[in-house]
């Protein structure tokens, strides 16, 4: 019988040995655990950086597209006892496009060293 390919065979991790077309952790090439907390850190570390990147990249699109952000604020006028006077102020956080620029030359940097130190 002609050896059948895998088609997903590229998707799975090389720590994976592929035997009869099930995917199987195979033994690790370092037994050293200092190593692995050491590889674990690090992609750790390029997940956090990716995350953060997608941030940065998000905020800069919102500071385009919108000019910055507005939320809602109660205050309080008048307070005695059981009368109470208040409204309600709507405030707008404007957001530069020199920061829009800033946040998305930081998150494809990010993005970049991420995928980089792999």
């Amino acid at each position: 019988m002609p050896h059948r390919t895998n088609f997903l065979h590229h998707l799975i991790p090389a720590s994976f040995k592929i035997n009869d077309g099930q995917a199987t952790p195979s033994a690790p090439a370092s037994s050293n655990p200092q190593q692995k907390t050491q590889s674990t850190e690090r992609q750790c570390k390029m997940k956090a950086a990716t995350v953060v990147g997608i941030l940065l990249i998000m905020l800069g699109i919102v500071g385009f597209a919108m000019g910055g952000f507005s939320y809602k604020h109660e205050k309080k006028d008048v307070d005695m006892g059981p009368i109470q006077i208040q409204h309600q102020q709507t405030k707008h956080v404007p957001i530069p496009p020199i920061v829009s620029i800033l946040a998305l030359v930081g998150g494809l940097g990010l993005i970049i060293v991420g995928t980089r130190s792999k």
